[in-house]
């Protein structure tokens, strides 16, 4: 199992990942894989997202500030355009494409036989 993880990019945000593969791992999710596909620190320096001072109460400052300065983005500051980009290529990077595309044609052919028996019951009624 992969879970794509999306945060701020700001002490907490960074902290997210280890935090959520030890809760899955102490529930007994199995196998899994945490990916952040967002917000990353070469998203906030290639987009150019607006910064703001992080907040230094948060107890992992130090070792946020020690790895990337003193500054954080918020999630919510990335274009929905931008986001829905993130977030699609990294799902469609982990699809079968082959067994995407199998169903796909499955589904045609299943709406295709229905409306030939709708087509069917309606000739009978004529």
């Amino acid at each position: 199992i992969k879970v794509l993880q999306l945060t701020d990019f700001d002490p907490s945000g960074e902290d997210m990942v280890r935090d959520l593969e030890d809760r899955l791992t102490r529930y007994g999710a199995g196998h899994f894989e945490v990916e952040k596909i967002a917000l990353t620190s070469e998203q906030v320096r290639t987009l150019g997202l607006p910064p703001m001072p992080a907040k230094t109460s948060d107890p992992r400052y130090e070792r946020f500030a020690a790895s990337y300065g003193e500054e954080v983005v918020e999630l919510d500051a990335i274009p929905p355009d931008e986001l829905d980009r993130i977030v699609t290529t990294a799902i469609t990077s982990l699809m079968d494409k082959d067994a995407w595309n199998a169903e796909i044609e499955k589904a045609r052919e299943e709406r295709e036989e229905v409306q030939r028996r709708i087509d069917e019951l309606l000739d009978k009624l004529e």
